[in-house]
């Protein structure tokens, strides 16, 4: 094993060739293709911070720019610096890797500098409806000023596990600590506002007195300032395609670390570790969009579907599926629906679906939202634009499959 190791680093020193760690990075992000900027400390000279993103991930940016999710991990190199991973979504409900940023520390200036240079990389015309983070108050007031037009949404995960360390222990048995925490549960979920209002009526009258440093917390630190980051209420108004939570980026630093294997390379090996990662992350997103152009399912047979099987991704016809569902079994009422999918997918809610199931008419593709329609990498033109391009991209990928099984 040692001489494994020994084997390695040696390669590693001639592919250096007298270079630095960070002569040898920007050499191998430049051929890549990769889009970079470094921050300089002027009077040190030292490297404060690196941003990258590889030229397929910009285009994916360009491509899905409705919600992207941002957390930083730790233990990744040997110079400790916190690593800023921002992570995009696919039609496909694909997480992808938008960029990286090594930082020299986390504060809201390294934070706006961050984004800033995130910000250059995606359309100007398309930029986020969302952005998904934890309490960070650095990065949420970078974001404010960097993109003022989105939607900061706070993980409703990590609230709650915020909760569950600071307020069970309050509590004098599980009993109580399960019914305050499912009605803590009821307030995040509420749909409207007035449901909200009327459960933290209920929340006050029960715990104010009962257990008054439980209520304090939860109302200072929590609700007051940023009931409108994480309950329902606000939060589902908005474009985030089902992410409320930072899973899918954290998701995203298991995967990451698995293929590091260690943390204490250097900037070479680790660049070489993304390089591998990105490049198979990318393959298999390739994959999922051939998936849903060429390939179809008996339970989309019904002419509900005909105008969209084979142009927008399964995903969204199954999210549908689940509306058609609700509509056929809901008896034309739907009178409290909130419109969640429809705000939060830009998909169908039941209700839009019933008209046409009843005169058994198939759905309008102009009425889903275009970010189900992208299924390669070239950008959202028209409709017919988008039928013979997937048609046509269909068939390339079977003349291909075919070259290769010979």
């Amino acid at each position: 094993m040692r001489t494994i190791y020994n084997k390695r680093a040696k390669m590693q020193r001639a592919e250096l060739d007298g270079g630095t760690q960070i002569q040898f990075l920007y050499k191998y992000i430049t051929n890549g293709g990769y889009v970079s900027f470094n921050k300089i400390n002027a009077e040190t000279n030292q490297l404060e911070s690196l941003f990258f993103a590889h030229p397929v991930s910009i285009q994916l940016c360009k491509m899905f720019s409705c919600v992207f999710l941002l957390d930083c991990t730790y233990k990744t190199n040997r110079y400790k610096l916190p690593l800023l991973c921002i992570v995009g979504v696919t039609s496909t409900n694909r997480s992808f890797y938008a960029a990286f940023v090594f930082m020299s520390n986390e504060v809201e200036t390294s934070y706006a500098w961050a984004l800033e240079c995130f910000r250059t990389i995606l359309d100007q015309k398309k930029l986020p409806c969302v952005l998904v983070t934890d309490r960070e108050i650095a990065l949420m007031n970078a974001i404010a000023v960097v993109f003022p037009g989105a939607k900061n949404i706070l993980c409703k995960f990590h609230i709650s596990r915020n909760i569950l360390a600071h307020c069970k222990k309050e509590f004098k048995n599980g009993k109580e600590w399960e019914k305050f925490n499912g009605k803590w549960q009821q307030l995040v979920d509420s749909p409207r506002e007035s449901d909200f209002y009327q459960t933290f009526l209920e929340m006050k009258t029960e715990y104010e007195i009962a257990y008054p440093q439980v209520y304090s917390y939860v109302v200072t630190t929590w609700i007051t300032p940023y009931k409108e980051y994480f309950v329902a209420a606000w939060v589902d108004m908005h474009l985030h395609l089902g992410n409320s939570t930072t899973n899918r980026v954290e998701g995203s630093h298991c995967q990451l670390k698995k293929f590091l294997e260690v943390s204490i390379g250097n900037l070479a090996t680790i660049w070489q570790t993304f390089d591998q990662m990105i490049n198979l992350q990318h393959t298999e997103i390739m994959r999922s969009f051939g998936q849903s152009t060429i390939q179809t399912n008996r339970v989309f047979s019904s002419s509900l579907y005909s105008d969209l099987l084979g142009y927008i991704s399964i995903t969204a016809l199954e999210y549908i599926k689940k509306e058609e569902f609700r509509a056929r079994t809901g008896h034309g009422s739907f009178e409290g629906c909130t419109h969640k999918i429809k705000y939060t997918l830009g998909l169908p809610c039941a209700h839009d679906l019933l008209s046409y199931i009843r005169n058994n008419n198939t759905f309008p593709l102009w009425m889903i939202h275009d970010h189900w329609k992208q299924l390669t990498l070239r950008e959202i033109k028209e409709e017919q634009d988008i039928k013979e391009e997937n048609e046509a991209d269909s068939k390339i990928d079977v003349e291909i499959e075919g070259i290769l099984r010979r």
